[in-house]
């Protein structure tokens, strides 16, 4: 019998989102299949050779997470969250950093 090893529940959700890099120069369409505390399972990429690490832009309200590959597969990829949910309205350390480089351009 399959025994479940995650350690945060997973909902289904199934719902638009964006994977760029940190830098903000590139980014891709995706959709979010499931979602936990943890990590999501991440379809419908539209990019080609996505880095280990990457931001994902849930939505405006839940803001991005920094993400690192646990595993892929041809059309998904499961992810683990490594840093905190940065909210539309609250500067995140990447916000800040391009804000920063910006300013010194």
């Amino acid at each position: 019998m399959f025994q479940e090893r995650r350690k945060s529940v997973r909902v289904d959700w199934n719902a638009a989102a964006l994977v760029y890099d940190c830098d903000d120069e590139w980014g891709c369409p995706c959709v979010i299949k499931d979602l936990s505390s943890g990590g999501a399972k991440i379809t419908g990429l539209a990019c080609k050779n996505l880095p280990d690490e990457f931001m994902l832009r849930i939505s405006r309200a839940r803001g991005s997470r920094k993400c690192r590959v646990l595993w892929r597969d041809t059309d998904k990829l499961g992810v683990r969250f490594i840093e905190h949910f940065a909210s539309a309205d609250e500067p995140s350390v990447d916000r800040i950093r391009r804000a920063s480089a910006k300013a010194y351009a």
